[in-house]
């Protein structure tokens, strides 16, 4: 009972810190729900069969433990302010690679993963009062395929929308695919090409390129899984977040 389900992290000095704050009535209705929703996994039993003991190796030999006690969810907050943020974090899913997530079973059953493609792209377009059709990482280039770009164009405009100017997203895309493996074939890209094709096919956008605005749109989703969430737990079902 006396563990946080909310959170909220400032930066000071450069390092991530958990602050104080007074709970308003709208932040006790999140925690109520959070306290249900927990209530709910603890009592459920979520599995994987035959995950390894010693962990999954992951990049640069580090290993993915599995601890199916560890399914307590809370929603962090960014930037000391409750508009920034709010996803779920905490159960051991979030940091099972996709192909072990898939084997999850919830009360013996199998899961379907539903993935929302493009998710927030389609709410930019939507505050633009546009509607967005087709695939908005398909560039067709002439050297890859759409299939190929994908991982890469995805993290690549995640981080053009977290960032504040273009020399902060070329460091943190090089520092990516050096640490996913997944993006390891994207070390030598001209990541300045991808990023110039990438504004010019979002120019409706565009205001919100290297603006920050991903921290705001993550709030937005959260408020989305929060919904999910209370729908189907007011129907006795565990579902599980994915960011």
């Amino acid at each position: 009972p006396s563990t946080p389900s909310i959170i909220l992290r400032d930066i000071k000095d450069d390092k991530k810190e958990e602050i104080d704050f007074e709970y308003t009535e709208d932040l006790e209705t999140i925690r109520s729900s959070l306290t249900r929703y927990n209530n709910l996994l603890r009592k459920t039993h979520i599995a994987i069969p035959h995950y390894p003991k010693e962990g999954i190796t992951r990049t640069k030999g580090l290993k993915i433990p599995y601890n199916p006690d560890n399914k307590f969810v809370r929603r962090i907050y960014n930037n000391g302010i409750f508009e920034d943020g709010g996803r779920f974090y905490g159960g051991f899913w979030q940091n099972i690679p996709k192909e072990w997530r898939m084997r999850i079973r919830i009360d013996g059953q199998p899961i379907v993963e539903h993935d929302y493609s493009g998710l927030h792209i389609n709410l930019l377009y939507a505050q633009e009062n546009k509607q967005y059709e087709g695939d908005p990482y398909s560039l067709n280039h002439k050297l890859y395929s759409d299939e190929e770009l994908r991982p890469y164009l995805k993290t690549l405009l995640l981080i053009m929308l977290n960032c504040r100017n273009e020399k902060q997203v070329l460091n943190a895309v090089r520092n990516a695919v050096q640490w996913d493996t997944q993006l390891w074939p994207f070390n030598n890209y001209n990541h300045q090409e991808f990023i110039t094709l990438l504004t010019n096919k979002h120019k409706p956008i565009g205001k919100y390129l290297y603006s920050g605005y991903g921290i705001t749109l993550q709030n937005i989703d959260s408020s989305i899984a929060q919904h999910i969430i209370d729908t189907f737990t007011m129907r006795d079902i565990a579902v599980l977040s994915i960011h």
